[in-house]
């Protein structure tokens, strides 16, 4: 069940949505909302699965899910739309980053392909994933290790590009500043912490959106 609130009016939710297809309901793990969306948005299941959902639907008892993106062999533990960074129209805008209990890093392309466009398997699992709100191929990561990385697919796709050593306890949450200049993780303890950010990964190319549109599809991009 999804509840939507109101900071009117926080004794009870506005709304409440079963989530379910045919009926059987879908063991939730983390929701997102893609940015300026207030009724579509993304589930992470714990049945491995991905469902895109909408709160309101257009016909009444109808299943509120839309549609299923399978690929990870663990329980979903993170989601992030891809935000817009560049004025022109780009197939990017619309990339999906998640993170898994297989340890796994997955981006997909949901208006394209029920499966992943690249599938990154880790060394840990990584609790949670950001993208650059500045950097169009950067995203950074947490992971249970207390590791932060920060990940360059235009430039590699295997391995992060850079890693702190960040903290003795898990890492559960991390965020970026608006300029892309710091990040800021929350570890296991409740703790709070920030980290400066090499200019590398807030100051892109101009090439650097085109390297990764030819990621995401190389027969058209050729």
């Amino acid at each position: 069940t999804i509840c939507v609130w109101s900071a009117n009016m926080m004794k009870e939710p506005q709304k409440r949505v079963e989530l379910g297809i045919n009926s059987n309901e879908i063991p939730v793990h983390c929701i997102y909302f893609p940015e300026g969306e207030t009724n579509q948005f993304y589930l992470g299941g714990e049945d491995f699965n991905i469902y895109s959902a909408k709160i309101h639907t257009k016909k009444q008892n109808a299943d509120n899910i839309s549609d299923k993106f399978t690929g990870h062999l663990g329980s979903v533990l993170s989601l992030h739309h891809h935000p817009t960074i560049s004025e022109r129209k780009s197939d990017a805008s619309g990339l999906l980053l998640s993170t898994a209990a297989d340890w796994g890093i997955a981006l997909w392309h949901p208006k394209t392909k029920k499966d992943p466009v690249l599938l990154i398997d880790g060394e840990v699992e990584y609790y949670d994933a950001q993208w650059s709100p500045v950097h169009p191929s950067v995203f950074a990561t947490c992971n249970g290790n207390g590791q932060i990385d920060i990940w360059d697919i235009a430039k590699e796709t295997e391995e992060s590009r850079y890693r702190i050593e960040a903290d003795k306890r898990a890492l559960n949450k991390i965020r970026w500043s608006h300029d892309g200049k710091r990040l800021l993780t929350g570890n296991s303890n409740g703790v709070v912490k920030m980290y400066n950010v090499d200019k590398e990964f807030y100051q892109p190319k101009d090439d650097d959106l085109s390297k990764l549109e030819r990621l995401l599809k190389p027969s058209k991009y050729r």
